[in-house]
């Protein structure tokens, strides 16, 4: 089994092209023969890609880290568009995780329709929240979803700069 470490540069470009333009990688050729540069891997059910080197399973984007930057990440890598399988060399930044969750999309199980707000019923009124560093800060309640979702969006870039993602359902 192999160790991050242990998978050279050499070796990963040696079996595999990598289209910084694309963000695909394609192998050079499989072990019984050539592949015609098929392109590698498959996209996991959390939506990453990921690829088999030596029967271990590594993660696309920090594969094209490493095989741009001669390194691997020091850090985590943020999707700067959020769209976990693109791994275009422009689209990959380092990032903590605080940054990298502040530029997480709108949860599929929001009921609001704005990131960072939810229906409070004690109060009757739409309440503003963010997490930042571990911690969960409230913002205030609001009348409006729209009122609230200002507050979040402003506290989101104030807290995360460009990694801000302040979204909201049309």
């Amino acid at each position: 089994m192999m160790k991050p470490q242990d998978l050279t540069l050499q070796r990963l470009r040696a079996e595999f092209i990598y289209d910084p333009e694309t963000g695909e990688f394609r192998r050079r050729r499989f072990p019984w023969g050539p592949s015609d540069h098929v392109p590698a891997g498959y996209v996991r059910p959390d939506g990453y890609v990921s690829i088999e080197i030596g029967h271990r399973p590594y993660l696309a984007h920090v594969l094209a880290w490493f095989y741009v930057n001669g390194e691997w990440p020091s850090t985590s890598l943020d999707h700067k568009n959020g769209t976990r399988d693109d791994n275009r060399i422009a689209n990959l930044r380092p990032a903590t995780q605080t940054q990298n969750n502040g530029n997480s999309k709108l949860s599929g199980s929001n009921t609001s329709g704005a990131k960072g707000v939810t229906w409070d019923k004690w109060s009757g009124r739409w309440m503003a929240q963010i997490s930042f560093a571990g911690r969960r800060r409230n913002l205030g309640r609001y009348r409006t979803v729209e009122a609230a979702h200002a507050a979040y969006a402003d506290a989101a870039r104030k807290l995360f700069g460009e990694f801000a993602r302040p979204e909201k359902r049309p």
